[in-house]
């Protein structure tokens, strides 16, 4: 764990511990192990796939559909270990230029942890010159991790249905999130992954900016 970790090592000892307890050695490549899911935690996974977790995320994004007024999707998969709902709050394109405001939700399958952040992205498209189809590229890419700004009244809503719907998680903070595991690489990266990679996977996003509160949603780890 680091620096994070360790200061807060008491009070996230059962996150790392979910971590550890989930992944194993799955090839060793130059002496660097690579991990993955343990046959436990997949089988865990695939069985909320097809069993009652599913129908009670169903349910919460049913609700979302209800109440929202935003565009809004869905990301659920046996291979990811979270599902992910995204709230898209603007969203600009100019040409070949596009900009977004989005609200991202993800549940972990590995343990009683959710996280909500904004993602404000800038896409750049252009044709390819090898192939018929554009390429994307992304310009100014950041994270809000705290109800700030224009995303506030959303994230609270979010938050608070998805107590009620899972009324035994907790967020973890971004500054939490962000932290590195020890001894835990995937895919086999030459880095060691972060906590979100470990609990929630998707999209890399340990280079992206953010802004906010790193340290919000503390209060719920505390005893």
């Amino acid at each position: 764990m680091n620096d994070y970790l360790h200061q807060f090592s008491s009070t996230f000892a059962e996150v790392n511990e979910t971590i550890i307890q989930s992944y194993e050695v799955d090839k060793i490549n130059n002496g660097i192990k690579s991990f993955r899911l343990t046959k436990e935690a997949q089988d865990s996974v695939n069985n909320k796939f097809h069993g009652g977790f599913y129908s009670k995320w169903k349910d919460f994004t049913q609700l979302q559909i209800n109440k929202s007024t935003y565009e809004l999707g869905s990301s659920t998969s046996v291979v990811e270990p979270s599902y992910t709902l995204y709230c898209v709050i603007d969203n600009l394109k100019v040409s070949y230029i596009e900009s977004s405001l989005k609200l991202v939700l993800s549940v972990s399958l590995l343990g009683p942890y959710y996280l909500i952040y904004g993602l404000e992205e800038v896409r750049i498209q252009r044709q390819s010159k090898s192939t018929p189809y554009p390429e994307s590229f992304f310009g100014n890419v950041q994270k809000i991790v705290s109800p700030i700004g224009i995303i506030s009244p959303l994230y609270v809503q979010l938050k608070g249905d998805i107590k009620k719907q899972f009324p035994k998680y907790r967020q973890i903070p971004f500054f939490i999130l962000e932290s590195q595991v020890n001894g835990i690489r995937l895919n086999e990266s030459p880095t060691e992954c972060t906590v979100f990679d470990a609990l929630f996977a998707g999209l890399d996003q340990s280079h992206f900016k953010f802004v906010g509160d790193p340290y919000y949603a503390l209060d719920e780890w505390k005893k």
